[in-house]
C-alpha cells in the first residue's frame, strides 16, 4: 500500500461521570435514535433492524459536516449489556469505530468512557 493510500487512524479518549443509574445511561446512550438530541452534528438518526438492541443492531443517521449532510450507516459490533459497546459507522471512505465503557462511580453514578 502507498503512503496515499495508507489509513489515518485517529485515538481519542473521553471520560464523564454521569449521576444516574449505569442501566439508564447505558440504554440512552447505546439507542443511537437519540443521537440528535446529544451530538449537534447529527440531524436525524433511526434505527434500521428489527428486535431489541443487541449485537448486530443498525441504524442509520444523516449527519452535518460543514456544508455537506450525508448518510451512514451505524452497526452494533460488540454489546455487553450495561457495560461496554462497540459501534462502527462511516461513509465514503471515512470508517469510525468507538467503544464506550460504563463504569460504577459512587452508589448512584457512573462513568462513562469512549
Amino acid at each position: 500500500m502507498s503512503d496515499a493510500h495508507a489509513a489515518t487512524v485517529i485515538r481519542t479518549e473521553i471520560a464523564t461521570v454521569v449521576n444516574r443509574p449505569r442501566n439508564e445511561v447505558f440504554s440512552y446512550v447505546v439507542d443511537f435514535s437519540n443521537l440528535p438530541q446529544y451530538d449537534r452534528y447529527v440531524e436525524t438518526a433511526e434505527k434500521t433492524s428489527e428486535g431489541p438492541i443487541a449485537k448486530g443492531s443498525t441504524w442509520t443517521h444523516r449527519r452535518v459536516q460543514g456544508r455537506r449532510r450525508f448518510d451512514a450507516p451505524i452497526r452494533l459490533a460488540e454489546y455487553e449489556q450495561d457495560r461496554r459497546f462497540v459501534m462502527v459507522s462511516g461513509s465514503n471512505g471515512f470508517d469510525v469505530r468507538s467503544t464506550m465503557r460504563f463504569d460504577a462511580h459512587g452508589d448512584k453514578s457512573n462513568r462513562m468512557a469512549e
